[in-house]
């Protein structure tokens, strides 16, 4: 028996209708009693996913119109080419027909559709082909693709848009509180960086960042924004040296009396009302030279390995006033204070909060300030009542400069340490080691944030 124009299958024996296309599981009748409904609701599933498939690849071939515009929208990739004939199309074996993604050289995400299977209307003229309903929903699905993309980029990439959907990401990789302060801070910095081309402005900031907040390697970082290591080495030099020199002396700076007063928290003006400062020295763990003059100089009796020390002065309210340059770990508090140029810093009438250990009273007081130290023993047994009461007033407030002395630290990780010999090398032009000017950088950034002490 043949069938004719005149004959009939009954549509029962289909799952979605008769199909003239011979790759479809309806070209010929699958559905009889004798069939199992398991069998069969997986033969339907079949055949609607493979329906489905056919529809949007024959819509994405017939309408190169449409195609273009969903490319603009979406940025969709067009396929390598077009096949030639519907009857000699064979599919590369590592070629997936299903929707592939992949990152562009800017960050953007192009979608590649794979090519369609040939249909018996590969021939239709593209312009004529109608704007369908089921290409509207295909645009719409793949608007939603590309979206979720985005958001998967968004989450393993550090860009702007990134930090600022994600707070919790701005403060892990710039140690920064807000959005708007590292804006602040890139709106500073811009126009004063050169544009090198491997990274963008932008990008050569967020590094440095970095750097400073979790002291990884160069090479890590370079891998991650798909640099050499060494340009990293460049960017770090350029954009520290940049902050070193127009950041740190706008935020690093010792604030006027009339300020100093009106900004007194309540825990100093019943006690303290005329502190100025308050300062201490911490230690930076650093290689062991391989020269003994160094070695020797560095070495530090109280941390028992070799350090830089750094005094360093903050304000009543916690902001760091004043940072010196790195001494070795065997000078004394008392010549780093006398030397560092802190005691330029003094006005008549200021006083100094200090631990025992600097012995600089007179030193403080030829500037025409005092210094407060808590009281010693000096051959007694025990402090009286009136020193004991002052020194428990002193510690409570002078406690602030150790609070943050360990924020800066936890902030940046560059101030943990062990400290990299090659950090230590001074600047040709301004004699200055690099560290030095990460310290500072520190300081500054950590001063961008709310104040340590409460001010009410």
């Amino acid at each position: 028996w043949r069938p004719t124009e005149d004959d009939r299958l009954c549509s029962a024996h289909f799952i979605n209708g008769k199909s003239n296309n011979p790759l479809s599981v309806d070209y010929l009748p699958s559905i009889f009693e004798f069939v199992p409904s398991p069998k069969k609701r997986k033969l339907k599933a079949d055949a609607e996913r493979y329906e489905q498939r056919q529809s949007l690849k024959k819509q994405r071939q017939d309408n190169v119109r449409v195609k273009e515009a969903a490319k603009a929208l979406l940025m969709i990739a067009e396929p390598p080419e077009k096949p030639h004939s519907s009857s000699s199309y064979s599919q590369p074996p590592d070629q997936d027909t299903t929707s592939t993604s992949s990152l562009s050289s800017n960050n953007e995400i192009n979608i590649f559709i794979g090519p369609p299977s040939p249909t018996s209307n590969d021939l239709a003229d593209p312009d004529d082909a109608p704007i369908t309903p089921d290409l509207h929903m295909e645009i719409a699905a793949l608007r939603r693709e590309n979206l979720a993309l985005k958001q998967e980029l968004l989450k393993v990439t550090i860009t702007k848009e990134s930090l600022m959907q994600n707070p919790a990401k701005l403060k892990f990789f710039t140690g920064l509180s807000h959005i708007t302060i590292l804006e602040a801070v890139i709106e500073f910095l811009e126009p004063l960086l050169p544009d090198l081309g491997k990274l963008s402005k932008f990008q050569q900031i967020i590094v440095t960042l970095i750097k400073l907040r979790l002291n990884v390697g160069h090479q890590l970082i370079a891998y991650q924004f798909g640099v050499h290591a060494s340009t990293i080495s460049k960017h770090l030099h350029n954009v520290v040296s940049l902050m070193y020199t127009v950041l740190v002396p706008e935020v690093i700076r010792r604030p006027e009396c009339e300020q100093l007063r009106n900004t007194l928290p309540m825990c100093f003006r019943a006690t303290f009302p005329k502190c100025a400062v308050i300062i201490d020295c911490f230690e930076v763990q650093v290689e062991k030279a391989s020269d003994q003059t160094a070695n020797a100089q560095t070495y530090s009796q109280y941390k028992s390995r070799n350090t830089l020390k750094y005094l360093i002065g903050i304000s009543p309210l916690g902001a760091v006033t004043f940072i010196s340059k790195g001494w070795g770990g065997r000078t004394s508090d008392k010549y780093i204070t006398e030397n560092s140029g802190f005691l330029r810093h003094l006005v008549p009438g200021d006083v100094v909060m200090a631990d025992r250990g600097f012995f600089i009273e007179e030193s403080v007081a030829m500037q025409g300030a005092k210094l407060e130290i808590p009281a010693f023993t000096r051959g007694k047994s025990q402090l009286d009542k009136r020193e004991v009461e002052s020194t428990r007033k002193l510690a409570s407030v002078r406690i602030h400069v150790e609070r943050v002395i360990g924020t800066i630290r936890q902030k940046y990780q560059v101030l943990q340490g062990p400290l990299e010999l090659t950090f230590t090398v001074p600047d040709a032009e301004e004699n200055v080691m690099l560290y030095d000017k990460m310290v500072h950088v520190a300081c500054a950034l950590t001063n961008l944030s709310k104040p340590i002490v409460p001010s009410d």
